[in-house]
């Protein structure tokens, strides 16, 4: 059964990851919506939201996985409502 603080720590961490990306694309949005936005800035902008959009699913894919493993141990439900709800899962 996987441990409360690995649960909370990869669900920080993916939350974390969202957050980033969001930020990432909002900016994307703003800067692709002035008429005088540099090409390099725009591509520089381009390139973040790559980068935070990887690192969001390889965060997304290991809190899933967790998830899954504790499957094996009749948690599954536990989990995937304190990763919906944020309560506590044990």
């Amino acid at each position: 059964m996987p441990e409360r603080s690995q649960f909370w720590e990869l669900r920080e961490a993916y939350e974390a990851a969202f957050r980033e990306l969001a930020h990432r694309v909002r900016t994307l949005q703003a800067l692709g919506g002035q008429a005088e936005a540099d090409v390099r800035e725009l591509e520089e902008c381009r390139l973040r939201v790559a980068e935070a959009l990887e690192t969001y699913r390889e965060r997304r894919d290991r809190l899933a996985a967790l998830m899954l493993a504790s499957a094996a141990d009749g948690k599954e439900r536990d989990f995937a409502r304190a990763a919906v709800s944020g309560g506590s899962p044990l």
